[in-house]
C-alpha cells in the first residue's frame, strides 16, 4: 500500500471506489459530527468536503460500517479477547478466515500470528448487533467505526495494516466484496431485533448487573401466574430460550419480580435428574443471549444518575471538552448557561456517547448548578432530569460543535457575604472538594430518600454532626459482618464503629439514635436484633458476644458519663469494661471457661461490636482520664459534638404525623425502602458460598491517596504538644476512613473502593479529626484536676472569694469530695481557707498561685 502514503485526503477516493465509507479521524477520535451512529451518513459530497478541509485532510482514516461488521478482538495487557472468541466459536461454530486489520503487528515475539486485530465480514445492511463481549466488540453502523491503513495508531505509534486470507500484508486496499460472509449461526446469534433500536441495541453488562438493574419489587399477579404456568413436565432447549426471552423482555420494560421468575425457571429447568453441568451451562448461555438481545432497558431521565460520568468523560478526545466541562462561561447568564450545557452534550454525542451519557456529563458540570441555569430553577430533581433529558435529545437531532458567545450584561453589585467558617483540619484538596459537589451517595442530603435529606425532613432543627456519625453506625450494624478489608498480614479490618455523641442537654443526642435502632431492628428482625443495651458487665458482655458469634451487636448507653466512671472503678462490678471494649474492637472474643456455662465455655467467638456512647459534653470530658488515651480505649472512638440551635416559631410547633399521610411520606416508608435495598445488597453483592465476609478490594489510586492522608496526620501529630495521644488516635482514624469508604462502596453495590468513595469518607474525617483535637485538649489533665479547676472558676466568678458553704451549695457532688478538692487548691497554693468567727470559713483565691 505504498501508493497511498499520508492522510485522509490521499486515500479517501480510493476507499470510496471500493465500496467503503471513509471518515477522517484525529488519532482514534474525534470524528466529524453526523458521520456515525444510527442517523449518521457518509456521502461523496461529505468526503469531498473533508478532503478539502485543512483540519481533516491530513488526519487518520476510519470506515463507517455499512454492509459489513468488524469483530474487534483485544489481546494485550490484561485483555484476553482471544479466549472470548474461542468460547463463541465453541458455541456458534468456527469463523471462516477473512480479511483483517491491526496496528499491533503481524506476529508475536514467539512467531505466532498476533490475535489482536479486527476481523471483517459482510452482513446484510441495517441490522443491529450485540455490542460487547469481554474484550471483544462488534463494530457496526450504530456503534464505533474501524480505523484503517494508512493511519497511525496513537498509542503504539505503528501503522494500521490490512492482512489477506493467507495472513500476509496486502499490497492494495481490499474491497467490501473481498470480505467473507458472516456465517448464519453467528448472524442469528449476534443480531438484535429492530424494536430494540434506541440508546442501546442490547444490554452489554453481565447477567448479574442486568438482574440488579431490574425492578426488585415483589412479582405482580401476572408474573405469579406466569411462574405457576412453567411446565411441570419435560420442556426442551427451544422452550427454555423462548421463556427466557419473554422474561428478559418483560424485565427490560420494567415489570417487577423478574428475578424471582428467573429463579423459578432455573429451578424447573434443573429439576431431577437434570441438575448437571451441561444443563446448567445451557441455562446460563441462554440467559446471556436473551439479555444481550432483548435486555436493553427502556431509557428514562432517571438513568442519568446511574451513568459513570467520569468513565464517559474519558471517551471524549476533544481538547476543548475539559475546559467547557469544568468551568462556567465567561459571561454567566441563563442563555449562556443553557448554551454551555448544550455544548458539553454535543461533544459527548460526537464521541458516540448515548444521549443519556451526554446528559450525565452536563449534569455533573458547574453550569448545571449555577443560579440561572435551566436546571437550577427546577422545583425538584426529577423535573431537572426531565428537562436535561429533553435537551440531550434536542442536541442529538441538531449536533453543533461550536459554542455561541454572549455579550456582557450590566450587573448590580451583590451584597458582600461574610466568609463561612473554615475548618482547622483540611484533608481534601480544593479540586477534591469541587469533585465532591457532584458525587452522590445514600448517606448525603442531595436527593429525596438519601439519609441526611430524610433526617432534615423529619427534624427541622437538628445537629448534623450526630446524624453524620449515626449514618455510619447504621451501615456498620447492617454490613459489619458481611464484608471486611483484608490485609496482607492475614488479618482483616472489620467495618465496626465506636462513636461518642456529645452536647448539652436537650439538643437531640438521644433522638438521633432512633433511626439507627429502628432500621437495624427492621433489617435483622426477631432474635437477630443486634441491640444488646448498655448495662452489661465485662463478663456479661463477653457472654453476649459469644452467644452472638458472627453477628453484629450494638452496645449503647445514654448519660454515658456515669458508665465511664463506673468502668474506671477498679473495685466495682464493671471493672475491666474499658479493657474489654478496647479488645473487642479487633473482633476477637476470648473464651470463657465456666463449669456453669457449658454451652458457651471454651468458644472462641467472632465479634462485630458497635459501641455508641451519649452524654453531656462536660460530664463526658470529666469522666475521661488521660490514661484512657494511653490504654487505647478512647482512641478507638470517633466523636460528634453538637450545640444548642435557635428555633423559629414555626420550627417550635410540634409536627403531628396525620393518619392520612402514613402511606406517603412518613419515616417508615423511607426506612422500609432502605431495609429492602440493604437486603438486596446483602443477598447479591456480599454473598459468598462459604458464608464468610466478603473481601473488599481497593483501587491503587485510593491506596496512594490514603498514603497522603497518613502523612498529613503524621505532620499534625509532630506539630502538636499531644503527639503521644494523637499518634495512636489518628492511626485508628486512618483505618476508620477506609471503613467508611468501604461502606459507601457497598451502598453503591460494589466490592471495590473507588476514589469517589474515599473522598466521601475523607470529608467526614475532617469533622471527626477536629473533634478529636478538641477532646484531646479538653482532657489534658486528670478528671480530678479539672474538677478542682471548676471550683476555682466558680470562686473567680464571685470576685475571687466565696463562703465554703456556698461552694457546697452550688457545686454538685459529694460534700467530702468537694472538701478534698478545696484542700488540693489550698495545698497547691492556688487558694486560702480563711476561718471566720461565725464558723463560716471563706475560700479566697491566691492570684499568684491561680492556674485558672
Amino acid at each position: 500500500m505504498s501508493g497511498f502514503p499520508g492522510g485522509y485526503a490521499s486515500v479517501a477516493e480510493e476507499y470510496l471506489s471500493l465500496g467503503w465509507k471513509p471518515i477522517p479521524v484525529k488519532g482514534k477520535k474525534p470524528i466529524p459530527a453526523g458521520a456515525t451512529g444510527y442517523d449518521g451518513t457518509v456521502t461523496e459530497e461529505k468526503v469531498a468536503g473533508w478532503m478539502r478541509d485543512p483540519y481533516w485532510q491530513n488526519m487518520n482514516t476510519a470506515l463507517r460500517s455499512e454492509g459489513w461488521i468488524g469483530i474487534d478482538v483485544d489481546v494485550y495487557g490484561d485483555k484476553r479477547g482471544d479466549v472470548t472468541l474461542k468460547a463463541l466459536e465453541d458455541r456458534l461454530g468456527e469463523l471462516p478466515v477473512t480479511i483483517t486489520s491491526t496496528a499491533r503487528g503481524q506476529l508475536l515475539p514467539n512467531g505466532l500470528e498476533n490475535p489482536s486485530r479486527q476481523h471483517f465480514y459482510r452482513v446484510p445492511e441495517g441490522l443491529n448487533f450485540v455490542r460487547n463481549f469481554p474484550d471483544v466488540e462488534i463494530v457496526q453502523f450504530s456503534h464505533r467505526y474501524a480505523v484503517v491503513a494508512p493511519s497511525i495508531h496513537p498509542v503504539t505509534n505503528q501503522p494500521y495494516v490490512w492482512y489477506g486470507y493467507d495472513g500476509e500484508p496486502l499490497d492494495d486496499f481490499p474491497a467490501i466484496d473481498d470480505l467473507e460472509e458472516l456465517p448464519e449461526a453467528w448472524l442469528n446469534a449476534l443480531t438484535v431485533p429492530d424494536e430494540n433500536r434506541g440508546d442501546w441495541t442490547g444490554f452489554s453488562g453481565s447477567v448479574q448487573e442486568w438482574i440488579d438493574s431490574c425492578d426488585q419489587s415483589e412479582p405482580t399477579p401476572y408474573i405469579r401466574a406466569w411462574i405457576s404456568s412453567i411446565p411441570a413436565d419435560d420442556f426442551g432447549h427451544d422452550d427454555l430460550i423462548a421463556l427466557q426471552a419473554m422474561l428478559v423482555n418483560l424485565g427490560a420494560q420494567g415489570e417487577p419480580g423478574i428475578p424471582v421468575a428467573l429463579n423459578a425457571l432455573h429451578t424447573a429447568w434443573l429439576r431431577d435428574p437434570y441438575d448437571t453441568p451441561e444443563y446448567r451451562k445451557g441455562f446460563d448461555d441462554g440467559l446471556v443471549g436473551a439479555i444481550a438481545k432483548f435486555g436493553a432497558f427502556t431509557p428514562k431521565a432517571a438513568d442519568i444518575l446511574k451513568v459513570d460520568h467520569l468513565a464517559a468523560s474519558e471517551r471524549i478526545d476533544d481538547e476543548r471538552f475539559l475546559d467547557a466541562w469544568t468551568t462556567l462561561p465567561a459571561v454567566v447568564t441563563p442563555a449562556s448557561l443553557h448554551e454551555r450545557l448544550r455544548y458539553i452534550m454535543s461533544m459527548g454525542l460526537a464521541s458516540e456517547l448515548t444521549p443519556t451519557q451526554a446528559a450525565a456529563l452536563a449534569w455533573h458540570s458547574p453550569a448545571s448548578r449555577e443560579p440561572g441555569s435551566p436546571l437550577f430553577t427546577c422545583a425538584t430533581e426529577r423535573e431537572a432530569l426531565e428537562k436535561l433529558w429533553a435537551m440531550a435529545y434536542a442536541a442529538a437531532s441538531d449536533l453543533t460543535l461550536e459554542e455561541r458567545q454572549f455579550a456582557v450584561e450590566p450587573t448590580v453589585a451583590a451584597e458582600v457575604q461574610p466568609l463561612a467558617p473554615t475548618r482547622r483540619v483540611r484533608l481534601l484538596s480544593t479540586a477534591e472538594e469541587a469533585a465532591l459537589q457532584h458525587i452522590t451517595w445514600w448517606g448525603d442530603d442531595k436527593a429525596a430518600g438519601h439519609f441526611m435529606a430524610v433526617m432534615h425532613d423529619m427534624n427541622p432543627v437538628m445537629n448534623e454532626q450526630y446524624y453524620h456519625l449515626n449514618r455510619w453506625m447504621l451501615l456498620s450494624l447492617i454490613f459489619a459482618n458481611k464484608a471486611v478489608i483484608p490485609l496482607e498480614n492475614g488479618t482483616a479490618v472489620t467495618l465496626i464503629f465506636y462513636g461518642g455523641v456529645l452536647g448539652p442537654s436537650g439538643v437531640g443526642k438521644s433522638e438521633s439514635l432512633n433511626v439507627v435502632t429502628d432500621v437495624a431492628s427492621m433489617f435483622h428482625m426477631g432474635d437477630d436484633d443486634p441491640d444488646i443495651g448498655g448495662d452489661a458487665t465485662a463478663a456479661g458482655l463477653t457472654e453476649a458476644l459469644i452467644l452472638r458469634d458472627g453477628k453484629t451487636s450494638f452496645f449503647h448507653s445514654d448519660e454515658a458519663d456515669a458508665i465511664l466512671l463506673n468502668w474506671s472503678n477498679q473495685q466495682g462490678e464493671f471493672r475491666g469494661m474499658k479493657q474489654k471494649v478496647t479488645e473487642f474492637f479487633g473482633g476477637k472474643v476470648p473464651p470463657l471457661h465456666r463449669a456453669t456455662k457449658k454451652d458457651i465455655s471454651g468458644i472462641r467467638a467472632k465479634a462485630y461490636l458497635c459501641v455508641h456512647l451519649t452524654g453531656v459534653d462536660e460530664r463526658i470530658i470529666d469522666a475521661i482520664e488521660p490514661r484512657d488515651w494511653e490504654s487505647g480505649f478512647v482512641n478507638r472512638f470517633v466523636w460528634a459534638n453538637g450545640l444548642r440551635k435557635p428555633r423559629s416559631r414555626q420550627q417550635k410547633k410540634i409536627r403531628i404525623r396525620r393518619p392520612e399521610a402514613a402511606s406517603s411520606k412518613g419515616q417508615v416508608n423511607w426506612y422500609q425502602q432502605w431495609v429492602a435495598e440493604f437486603q438486596r445488597i446483602s443477598n447479591t453483592v456480599l454473598t459468598r458460598a462459604d458464608s464468610q465476609p466478603t473481601w473488599m478490594d481497593i483501587d491503587d489510586d485510593v491506596l496512594e491517596r490514603h498514603t497522603d492522608t497518613i502523612e498529613h496526620f503524621e505532620a499534625m501529630t509532630q506539630n502538636s504538644r499531644h503527639g503521644e495521644r494523637l499518634n495512636p488516635t489518628f492511626t485508628r482514624l486512618e483505618m476508620t476512613i477506609l471503613k467508611c469508604a468501604a461502606l459507601v462502596a457497598i451502598t453503591e453495590k460494589r466490592r471495590r473502593i473507588q476514589m469517589s468513595d474515599y473522598l466521601i469518607a475523607l470529608e467526614q474525617a475532617e469533622e471527626w479529626a477536629e473533634n478529636i483535637l478538641d477532646l484531646v485538649d479538653a482532657t489534658d489533665r486528670t478528671a480530678r484536676a479539672r474538677e478542682a479547676d471548676k471550683i476555682a472558676n466558680l470562686v473567680q466568678s464571685r470576685g475571687g472569694q466565696m463562703l465554703k458553704a456556698e461552694i457546697h451549695r452550688m457545686f454538685p457532688g459529694d460534700q467530702n469530695r468537694t472538701n478534698g478538692l478545696i484542700r488540693e487548691l489550698v495545698e497547691q497554693g492556688r487558694a486560702e481557707e480563711l476561718p471566720m468567727a461565725d464558723k463560716k470559713p471563706i475560700i479566697m483565691l491566691n492570684p499568684e498561685g491561680s492556674r485558672i
